[in-house]
């Protein structure tokens, strides 16, 4: 664990550095240099762009889906995407990593640079939001796409599963590169369909993972009811093993699941490493803590 913290701890080695890019790229306009659209899924597409980053949009220009730093594309910009990868800090040896929800590709860049041999395995469903992470964002990564072959990843190559992770659930012989493996690690930082979080869903997740794996969900709850009712699922699974992270500042909250309680015992060590504040347990909540 000690090692791997070392090792994910570089995305905040820089911090004051990256406050003042922050605080330059507030003030430096950025230029839209794609709109798009999916017409299959009912979105819009924005790429945006200035001299230090370029950001992905889904429908709103002003909420960052993906922000790339341009001199260090491995760095992850959004306090979102640090907070997504905590698994793997916590994880001693993670070898295969599953990612729903592409994007702009922050959290896979993280891993191309970081942890070169672990396989990961993507699923998107829109190849508009695929082939536009190839075009402006992949760099040096290569794109197994849409692989339904059961291939080996090497260094710099992973799988993209073209499909809903809604529908890969109730359909899992569709792909093998998802049927038959099963992760250290989950991430899901894709568009969460909360009629679709389910306990068929967590059992099928929670099955996906190894003894020792351990999720990480990206939620935007619409109330607080929706919040409650969702925990309660994780807490089926999942008990007092669970850590959520919130701020007052932006809307999203991330909730962590482990399955072994093993990794409790490491939430302190977050947040003395400022990757989380004011972390405290809450008997019916579980662990708690705010973005740094």
């Amino acid at each position: 664990m000690i090692s791997n913290l070392k090792k994910s701890i570089n995305i905040f080695f820089h911090e004051v550095y990256f406050k003042i890019i922050n605080l330059f790229d507030k003030l430096i306009k950025s230029k839209i240099i794609v709109k798009t659209e999916d017409t299959k899924h009912n979105f819009t597409i924005f790429i945006k762009e200035n001299y230090f980053f370029k950001s992905l949009h889904i429908n709103n220009t002003e909420i960052i889906q993906s922000k790339l730093y341009k001199k260090d594309p491995s760095h992850l910009s959004l306090i979102t995407s640090q907070a997504l990868i905590i698994p793997t800090i916590l994880h001693e040896n993670p070898t295969e990593l599953l990612i729903i929800g592409l994007g702009g590709g922050d959290i896979i860049r993280y891993y191309n640079k970081y942890f070169p041999n672990t396989n990961l395995t993507i699923v998107e469903k829109s190849n508009v939001i695929i082939n536009l992470f190839m075009k402006h964002f992949s760099d040096e990564i290569q794109v197994n796409h849409n692989s339904n072959a059961n291939q080996n990843n090497t260094e710099n190559l992973f799988n993209v599963i073209n499909d809903d992770i809604f529908d890969l659930i109730k359909n899992q012989n569709k792909n093998i590169n998802f049927t038959d493996k099963k992760f250290d690690t989950l991430i899901f930082d894709g568009f969460v369909d909360f009629n679709c979080i389910n306990k068929v869903f967590l059992n099928t997740i929670f099955n996906k993972l190894n003894d020792n794996g351990i999720i990480s969900f990206n939620f935007l709850f619409p109330n607080e009811q929706k919040f409650i009712q969702t925990l309660t699922i994780f807490q089926n699974y999942f008990k007092d093993n669970i850590l959520i992270i919130y701020s007052n500042k932006i809307h999203n909250t991330i909730i962590i699941g482990c399955k072994s309680p093993h990794y409790t015992r490491y939430f302190k060590a977050l947040e003395s490493h400022n990757i989380i504040k004011n972390l405290h347990f809450n008997k019916k909540l579980g662990f708690i803590a705010e973005f740094t």
